[in-house]
């Protein structure tokens, strides 16, 4: 039999500002690893109202192509603001999930939210789910997306038979905490 290894994960990216996730753990999720520094991202930017650096974590490029800040990871637990002078992609290597591992889950507290959308299955960027089956756990009131090529934001009502989508990332509103 032959071992084909798995494709890099591409995230697609537009310039300016981009609001997107990565659907699982990298194999490697530090910051470098994930953005090295032949890329064009010059900022990247993730809201976590429960960490203890502050809710705003911030990567910004140095002239040596470094990483400066609090944000050194990036990870399929949060979703990132990622600012780019170019359409180059992000991609990343994301092993296959083991049987033995619980499926990923991601905590949420009552208010706004930066989430992303994880998919056990591999899903392509662009690829749809439910917004009622992902955030169905949780007492969400609504949801929002940016598209940067369009510059508009769209929202997402419970029971609006809207989709989320493999790749981005929403700011989630919910009235209390949750899974």
């Amino acid at each position: 039999f032959t071992v084909t290894a798995r494709a890099q994960y591409s995230v697609p990216l537009t310039t300016g500002w981009n609001l997107v996730s990565i659907p699982a753990n990298p194999v490697d999720s530090s910051i470098d690893s994930v953005v090295p520094s032949t890329h064009p991202a010059t900022q990247i930017l993730t809201y976590d109202p429960g960490d203890a650096n502050g809710p705003w974590l911030v990567a910004t490029r140095a002239t040596d192509g470094t990483w400066t800040g609090t944000l050194t990871t990036i990870d399929a637990s949060r979703a990132y603001w990622v600012e780019t002078t170019s359409f180059a992609p992000i991609s990343v290597g994301i092993p296959d999930q083991g049987f033995n591992v619980l499926p990923p889950f991601l905590q949420v507290v009552g208010g706004w939210n930066l989430v992303p959308v994880v998919s056990i299955e591999g899903d392509a960027p662009g690829s749809t789910i439910s917004a009622d089956t992902y955030f169905g756990s949780t007492k969400w009131v609504t949801a929002y997306t940016f598209n940067t090529q369009t510059g508009t934001w769209t929202k997402i009502l419970p029971k609006s038979f809207s989709n989320v989508v493999v790749g981005a990332g929403y700011w989630l509103y919910v009235t209390e905490d949750g899974i």
